[in-house]
C-alpha cells in the first residue's frame, strides 16, 4: 500500500489494528515480568516505539544566518 503519509488506512485497518492490540499486550507482560513501575514500563515501551519501528519524519530544511559583526 502506498502511503502518501496518509496514515488512516493503515490506523483503520482492522488486522492492524488487532495487530497493535497484540504489541501492546506483549510489551505490557513483558513489563510485568520484569517488575518495572510505571514509570519504567513508560521508558520500556518508548524504547520499543523509539528503537524497533523505523520510521522517518520529513522536517523542513532551515537555514539560520546569523549577523555578521
Amino acid at each position: 500500500m502506498q502511503s502518501k503519509k496518509n496514515y488512516v488506512p493503515w490506523v483503520t485497518e482492522s488486522n492492524n489494528y488487532q495487530f497493535t492490540g497484540y504489541i501492546a499486550q506483549w510489551l505490557d507482560m513483558q513489563a510485568e515480568k520484569e517488575n518495572l513501575d510505571s514509570v519504567q514500563k513508560v521508558e520500556f515501551v518508548q524504547s520499543f516505539v523509539g528503537g524497533a519501528i523505523p520510521y522517518h519524519l520529513d522536517l523542513p530544511a532551515c537555514i539560520v544566518s546569523s549577523p555578521n559583526f
